[in-house]
């Protein structure tokens, strides 16, 4: 028998088995194959309510297959969803189309907090201190990491404003 069973299969499984036990320990990750793993499976596991904040819905994240469809999964789930970014989203994007559809308002905010994060259910997240090196932790189980990136998001909502998905920038 002949299992194609590769690193990040492995990689999703740990992660999986630490949401489903809430297990605390921290999950570094280093790439952006990584980090759509992570997202999938916390827009996976979330019950109740996520926040995102990151820069822009990026498609090579929120664009894929899987983040997409499980960010669909979420909000046919009933699972509110919590959009904040940093930069206008490009022209065409999936994931804003996606959530202008569900009626699901993405803010943006001209700070200058860079990090990305996204927290679910108000225990589980990754976090991602310099998007562009793409290295962050997550963890399953912090519910004070996690409630201090929810006051964090709450904040940047304060002087944010709507996008509107019908004008966003050209990519």
């Amino acid at each position: 028998m002949n299992i194609d069973y590769n690193e990040m299969d492995v990689y999703r499984d740990i992660w999986r088995v630490r949401l489903a036990t809430g297990n605390p320990s921290p999950l570094y990750n280093d790439s952006v194959n990584h980090a759509r793993t992570l997202i999938t499976e916390l827009l996976r596991f979330a019950k109740r309510e996520v926040w995102i904040y990151c820069s822009n819905l990026g498609e090579d994240v929120w664009g894929q297959d899987d983040v997409y469809e499980s960010l669909g999964q979420a909000i046919a789930n009933g699972v509110r969803i919590n959009v904040l970014v940093q930069n206008q989203p490009g022209k065409d994007n999936k994931a804003l189309a996606r959530l202008d559809a569900a009626n699901i308002i993405v803010r943006i905010t001209s700070s200058e907090f860079k990090p990305n994060f996204i927290v679910a259910d108000g225990k589980a997240f990754r976090f991602e201190e310099d998007p562009s090196i793409r290295k962050g932790v997550a963890c399953a189980n912090d519910q004070q990491m996690a409630d201090a990136l929810i006051s964090k998001f709450n904040a940047l909502c304060g002087t944010s404003t709507p996008v509107n998905p019908k004008t966003t920038a050209a990519a």
